[in-house]
């Protein structure tokens, strides 16, 4: 079995796009059917889908799971599984992310309320502890990254990249993240991008499957986890209209408040992975 890569998040910063396109690779074993199947965070060694990464037999493997590094638990079960394992991070301006993880819990049904009034709440009288649906605490990248990686692994195992510098305007860039997996380069659709912008043709039906209620815990107890995964994602991905988003401005005061929230964090991104993230972020294009 060759090194283990993990993608562990951050949500909303192209990690779907980019684990669909390293799976091109024949040198990478990445089945698409775990994307965003978090088997890894619950600690079970028996699983069978544990043992397909133990045995595969391509030069390197990638799995994938929105927001395992904003879980300890999540880094130390993965970690004890594949403790050689290392880490891409793909950052994105955490303005332009907040905005894009509402838009997109807009299009889930979970969330109705205007942008701003979920900032000042969130600002102002939000919870420190994360939750499925913030939108801020997401975007403080490096206190995340050093609570839960580098206080388990060494940081030569953490490789951060800037979504600004592999999403570019005309094509995606992943060559810099090749070269940190050591794989060959190989062609591969550099235009391609998944859960991209739209709303929901039904938003009732998106409502039902993403919010919690007693139809899904019924669903549960019989349906096995990765049906239920794999059949909600089919279902988010065809109930849309593409290119059509609720539109997001923000003022001059939201901005402001949004960028001191954010500075100091990615002044720390910029410092210890040495990411050009105060010149690419906050320039206020939103």
């Amino acid at each position: 079995m060759g090194n283990l890569f993990v993608i562990p998040g951050f949500q909303k910063t192209g990690s779907t796009t980019l684990y669909e396109i390293l799976s091109q690779s024949n040198e990478i074993f990445a089945p698409t059917k775990f994307k965003d199947f978090h088997f890894l965070e619950h600690g079970n060694p028996n699983s069978s889908y544990v043992n397909e990464y133990l045995n595969f037999h391509e030069k390197v493997g990638l799995n994938c799971a929105v927001n395992y590094v904003l879980s300890y638990d999540s880094i130390k079960n993965i970690l004890n599984f594949f403790p050689e394992s290392k880490f891409i991070l793909i950052l994105r301006d955490p303005i332009k992310r907040a905005i894009s993880a509402f838009l997109y819990f807009q299009r889930m049904g979970v969330e109705n309320r205007p942008f701003e009034n979920v900032v000042y709440e969130e600002l102002n009288y939000g919870s420190m502890r994360l939750k499925r649906e913030q939108l801020l605490l997401p975007g403080l990248y490096f206190k995340h990254i050093q609570n839960n990686l580098l206080s388990q692994i060494p940081g030569t195992r953490v490789k951060c990249f800037l979504f600004e510098d592999i999403f570019l305007k005309d094509k995606i860039y992943i060559e810099p993240i090749l070269d940190f997996m050591g794989v060959s380069k190989f062609e591969y659709d550099n235009k391609m991008v998944l859960n991209s912008r739209g709303h929901s043709k039904f938003p009732m039906v998106n409502k039902i499957l993403f919010q919690r209620n007693a139809f899904k815990s019924m669903l549960a107890k019989v349906v096995p986890l990765q049906i239920r995964t794999s059949f909600k994602s089919w279902i988010f991905n065809h109930n849309v209209i593409s290119g059509k988003d609720i539109d997001v401005s923000l003022n001059e005061e939201i901005f402001k408040d949004l960028k001191e929230f954010f500075y100091e964090d990615s002044k720390c991104i910029q410092n210890y992975f040495d990411l050009l993230t105060l010149e690419k972020w906050f320039n206020n294009d939103y």
